[in-house]
């Protein structure tokens, strides 16, 4: 098991964590039963501004993106 390897490893795992507390700390919409239609409130045409739609693009792009490339930098490194 090379350096990389432990590093890329113990990177994945954080990056795991970093995840889980960004998804954790955004706010339910509803839950599976609810049904979702447009009210046409002031807050749903200014929802990409507010705190919960920064944290649900942090965790979508950044979270998605670390992630991808932690586990393909993980993944050469097996092979190499």
């Amino acid at each position: 098991m090379g350096i990389i390897e432990i590093i890329s490893g113990v990177l994945l795992l954080a990056v795991c964590a970093l995840i889980i507390v960004v998804v954790a700390m955004q706010e339910t919409k509803g839950g599976l039963g609810t049904i979702s239609g447009e009210t046409g409130s002031y807050f749903d045409k200014n929802r990409g501004q507010t705190k919960e739609a920064m944290l649900a693009r942090a965790s979508k792009i950044g979270g998605g993106a670390l992630f991808l490339l932690t586990c393909v930098v993980l993944a050469v490194e097996k092979f190499l």
